[in-house]
């Protein structure tokens, strides 16, 4: 069996200069490393959603690990906590809204502090706006 030729991998230090036409250039090495500043934001939402998840009840708290951090699907879930699956299915739209509305405290600031009208705002004007077409009173 004969093997074949190997091909010269072409190596370049990155401690030699890199010879141009023009002069000698540096070689740039990009470092994908996350900067300090990437470190604390992964960090603080690591923490605002372990808190999150904290002040969900047990019922919910572990159909949404289950279903959400571990990927299960709704029939392994339902098995593993011994439910059926239209309970597993309710208690995932109950604990993602609550998710949601406990998580939109923190996200809804971000919005805000860009400008940006936030969506339960949006709704109200658009209630408000449906009332005063059919006469209706506003809540």
């Amino acid at each position: 069996m004969m093997l074949r030729n190997r091909r010269p991998t072409r190596e370049v230090s990155i401690d030699a200069d890199f010879q141009m036409e023009d002069g000698n250039l540096p070689i740039d090495v990009a470092d994908w490393a996350p900067n300090p500043e990437e470190l604390y934001r992964a960090a603080e939402l690591r923490e605002i959603l372990r808190n999150t998840l904290q002040e969900l009840g047990p019922g919910l708290r572990v159909v949404v690990v289950l279903r959400d951090i571990e990927g299960f699907s709704l029939e392994q879930t339902a098995e593993a906590l011994q439910l059926s699956v239209a309970a597993v299915k309710a208690r995932s739209f109950r604990a993602r809204l609550q998710l949601r509305e406990r998580l939109s405290k923190y996200f809804n600031k971000a919005k805000e502090s860009a400008g940006v009208e936030s969506h339960s705002s949006h709704a109200e004007a658009r209630v408000a706006l449906l009332a005063s077409e059919h006469d209706l009173p506003a809540e």
